[in-house]
């Protein structure tokens, strides 16, 4: 999150840039006013939607 106290977003930020730049598909969630864990509940259901989406597109169901 953007108050985080253990990861600077600047870090994220770089991280981000980096693996885009390596043509690696990424989805960037920043809640500004989150800190190092998710703790508002309407977050915490963007995360989890995500995380849904993501792993039925990527996994496979056989």
């Amino acid at each position: 999150g953007g108050k985080d106290p253990k990861v600077n977003v600047s870090e994220t930020n770089q991280f981000v840039k980096e693996l885009r730049k390596r043509q690696v598909e990424v989805k960037y969630l920043l809640n500004d006013n989150e800190g190092h864990h998710i703790s508002d509940v309407n977050n915490k259901l963007a995360f989890y939607k995500n995380l849904e989406t993501f792993l039925a597109n990527h996994l496979n169901p056989d």
